[in-house]
């Protein structure tokens, strides 16, 4: 669902203008809003790549654990680069 207001972001802009949304309308076209909701797009991405990876047939405990480890190893290494200013994507999963 947030890929596809991401998606529509022009779209919704508009909308808003046109409803008389004034106050969502500024928030909604704040630069720091926009980054917000690509890192939230972004992370729920991987978060749904996750949940997938978790679900079928074929799947157990020792896989589920080495697929949740590799998951957190690389939202700890987001965080370390972000604290270091060196970020080449939002969430990189």
């Amino acid at each position: 669902m947030l890929s596809r207001l991401y998606k529509l972001r022009d779209e919704v802009k508009i909308f808003l203008q046109k409803q008389k949304q004034d106050k969502l309308y500024e928030t909604f076209r704040e630069e720091d809003f926009q980054l917000s909701l690509a890192y939230h797009v972004d992370f729920f991405e991987a978060i749904n790549n996750l949940n997938l990876k978790l679900q079928g047939r074929n799947t157990n405990i020792i896989a589920h654990s080495d697929v949740i480890r590799d998951f957190t190893e690389k939202i700890h290494s987001s965080t370390r680069r972000e604290k270091s200013g060196f970020i080449t994507s939002a969430f990189p999963c």
